[in-house]
């Protein structure tokens, strides 16, 4: 992975070897004397829950030193960040290159700009460090995203494309070796948050 000293303070950038989101209900029960139940959901929607873990052998010991600085520049879970979600999304083709601001898709779910959407951010990588979280801004038919970017750059077709979700960390009570223990076997967990 090799992104020793960059260890940004508002992306997660280190590709992970396995990816789990699950979805996260808050349902309120309430029991009554007789045994019946009345349930309710809180949220609208889920929230996620990610575990992303790492292959032991990849893991470079400037790779875990960079991870542990951004886990403590975050403060644990205080801060949140953009999480790109690696490989969740496979129906996106990218055709960002110059001269265009859109991606093709071949499925649009999920995939406004409205406060409903679930992916409303994508992430596309070129190369080891150059790297950017695209702004969704409108999808135009059944095909295509228009996407904004913060940066200005440009990107090639065929460059693996995220979703991006705003996450903190999960767990605020982690030491170096420790994180390292969870990353290569349970892996770490982040929670989606909501604004």
């Amino acid at each position: 992975m090799a992104y020793v000293g960059l260890a940004p303070t508002s992306v997660w950038i280190w590709r992970p070897s396995q990816v789990d989101v699950q979805d996260r209900y808050r349902t309120l029960v309430t029991e009554f004397e007789n045994g019946a139940e009345q349930r309710r959901g809180k949220w609208n929607r889920p929230l996620m829950a990610v575990r992303l873990l790492f292959d032991r052998n990849a893991l470079t010991t400037d790779d875990v030193a960079d991870i542990w600085r951004f886990y403590r520049t975050q403060r644990g879970s205080l801060r949140p960040f953009d999480l790109p979600l690696f490989g969740q999304l496979t129906t996106v083709e990218s055709l960002f290159s110059s001269g265009s601001r859109s991606i093709g898709v071949a499925d649009t779910q999920d995939m406004t700009s409205s406060s409903t959407s679930r992916w409303s951010k994508l992430y596309i990588q070129n190369g080891n460090y150059d790297y950017d979280v695209f702004t969704v801004t409108s999808v135009n038919g059944a095909t295509r995203i228009e996407v904004q970017s913060s940066t200005g750059n440009t990107y090639q077709i065929g460059n693996p494309v995220s979703p991006v979700i705003t996450a903190r960390f999960a767990d605020d009570l982690y030491g170096a070796q420790y994180m390292v223990a969870q990353m290569t076997g349970a892996g770490l967990v982040f929670t989606e948050c909501r604004s």
